[in-house]
C-alpha cells in the first residue's frame, strides 16, 4: 500500500467513528452540578443522572418536581479542629457537603430547591445564601 492509501484508509476510518459517536444514545450520560449552578437553568436528555454536591451540611430538605430520587440526601463531613481548613476549625461551622443524586425521567421542565436558615454557628443566612434552584428542560 502506499502512503496515500493509507492516509485515506484513516480518513476513512477517522469518519465513520465520528459518525457512529454522534449517532450513539449515552444512556448513561451525567452532570454534576454544585455552588456556582444556583439559579441556573441547564437542559438535559433523559435518564440524565444529576449530581448537586453545596458546600454545607445546613442544607434542609429539598423538593424536585419531575425528578427521580436515585440517592438521597448524603453528608460528608470536615471534622473540626486545629488542622481543618480555615473556617473550620470550631463546632457547628457546617463544614462539608450535602449532596443528592437524581435522575430526568419524563421529558419537560424539572427542578430542584433546597433551603438553610443558618450558614454558620450562630449565623443567619442572607436571603441569597438562603436558597439554591436549578431549573432544567429535559429532552
Amino acid at each position: 500500500m502506499t502512503k496515500y492509501t493509507h492516509a485515506r484508509t484513516y480518513v476513512v476510518l477517522v469518519t465513520l467513528l465520528i459518525s457512529t459517536l454522534s449517532h450513539m444514545n449515552f444512556a448513561n450520560a451525567a452532570i454534576k452540578l454544585g455552588d456556582s449552578d444556583n439559579k441556573r437553568t441547564v437542559t438535559v436528555k433523559i435518564n440524565t443522572a444529576m449530581t448537586i454536591s453545596l458546600d454545607s451540611t445546613f442544607w434542609l430538605d429539598a423538593k424536585t418536581t419531575n425528578l427521580k430520587v436515585t440517592k438521597a440526601k448524603a453528608i460528608k463531613l470536615i471534622p473540626f479542629g486545629p488542622t481543618a481548613p480555615e473556617g473550620c476549625q470550631h463546632p457547628g461551622t457546617g463544614c462539608g457537603t450535602s449532596t443528592w443524586v437524581f435522575k430526568a425521567t419524563r421529558k419537560g421542565k424539572a427542578s430542584f430547591t433546597v433551603s438553610r436558615d443558618s450558614c454558620g454557628e450562630a449565623l443567619r443566612c442572607t436571603p441569597e445564601q438562603s436558597t439554591y434552584t436549578v431549573r432544567f428542560i429535559v429532552k
